[in-house]
């Protein structure tokens, strides 16, 4: 029968032992009959694996790691150079405890650096990371980075293994952007865990929870005001806005439909005018046209940018044009240049719909 995994000729594998497809067992290493392994692992040079051992899938173990007995190593966990796994608390060359072998369980995403040693019975948990040469006595919490001798908690690490610095109760992985929150004095868990799986179009949740406080106390500090309509809070947020923007002047208004609004409003668009635009963005931009009666005329978007394409803008001029509107989609500014040279020909007015791409 034809394996799906890879043996080096100096390797042995003893019969029979469950290795997964796509696993890769190097130089000198020994798998002992009875051995589990899942698929997509990577075993290094003078790697053992005794026969009660449990490896999930994608497991990385570099040179010189011993899996004991009763030890389980949960998917995409990595065992750094000759770090070691342990299994009884009091060995004796001479006394034989074999039936007191502890169990020790790594969990999902956990990282055991060069040299490190975990002590039998523990367990750690899913995406910790454990330093070089730390000793692991007793359990570790998910996220933890653990070091010295015994280890100890130094920090928090996230999913990717960067440090997490918290504001508060929240941290954010500056890589991934994953928002985590303590869960406790001693404990962290990962938010919006269902939405990385199953990243969606727009999801509006996680960009909250990096500013939630904020919104609340300004919330709050309104509520307590009474001063819901204009007031000191929106003239200041009109002349910070402008400020940031490089404009004289900033309108605040309740949303960016109301803003496409407000600017046709202002330009006097009627049923029997045309205003150009993109098919490719919020739905607002066309149906704030179309609230006022005037037809919709759209320009196909370029492929590399996803925003209105100049090259196909000026062809689509007729005398019942009034206005074109470029909108600045996913914080990509339109190509402006050659859209103000052709509105300036033909004497056409720009909205430029920034509700993406704020200065």
């Amino acid at each position: 029968m034809e394996k799906n995994y890879f043996v080096h000729p100096t390797a042995a594998v003893d019969e029979p032992a469950e290795i997964g497809e796509g696993t890769k067992i190097w130089h000198h290493a020994h798998v002992l009959k009875g051995a589990k392994i899942g698929k997509n692992c990577v075993l290094g040079q003078n790697v053992s694996v005794a026969s009660k051992a449990v490896i999930g899938n994608g497991v990385k173990m570099q040179n010189n790691v011993n899996v004991y007995d009763e030890v389980y190593l949960e998917d995409d966990v990595f065992c750094g150079p000759s770090m070691t796994f342990t299994n009884v608390i009091n060995p004796r060359a001479f006394v034989e405890r074999k039936h007191e072998y502890k169990k020790t369980i790594v969990r999902k995403g956990a990282s055991m650096g060069a040299h490190s040693t975990i002590v039998c019975g523990v367990e750690l948990g899913e995406y910790c990371f454990i330093g070089a040469g730390a000793v692991v006595i007793r359990d570790v919490p998910p996220y933890a980075l653990m070091v010295g001798n015994p280890a100890r908690r130094v920090g928090w690490v996230s999913r990717n293994g960067q440090r997490l610095h918290f504001k508060g109760n929240r941290a954010t992985c500056p890589v991934t952007g994953e928002v985590y929150e303590m869960d406790g004095p001693d404990r962290i868990k990962l938010l919006g865990n269902e939405t990385i799986d199953n990243v969606p179009l727009l999801d509006l949740k996680a960009q909250h929870r990096t500013i939630k406080e904020q919104v609340e106390n300004a919330v709050k500090a309104v509520l307590d005001e009474q001063y819901f309509i204009l007031g000191p809070r929106v003239k200041a947020f009109e002349a910070r806005c402008a400020e940031y923007c490089g404009t004289k002047y900033a309108v605040g208004v309740s949303s960016g439909t109301d803003a496409l609004l407000i600017a046709l409003m202002a330009l006097d668009i009627a049923p029997g005018d045309e205003v150009i635009t993109t098919p490719f963005t919020f739905f607002a931009t066309a149906g704030s046209v179309a609230r006022l009666g005037a037809k919709l005329v759209f320009c196909d978007i370029d492929p590399n940018t996803y925003n209105i394409d100049p090259a196909k803008l000026e062809a689509l001029v007729t005398p019942k044009t009034r206005a074109i509107i470029p909108v600045h989609l996913f914080g990509q500014c339109a190509e402006m240049d050659t859209i103000n040279a052709i509105a300036k020909k033909h004497g056409i007015a720009i909205i430029e719909d920034g509700a993406q791409a704020i200065g």
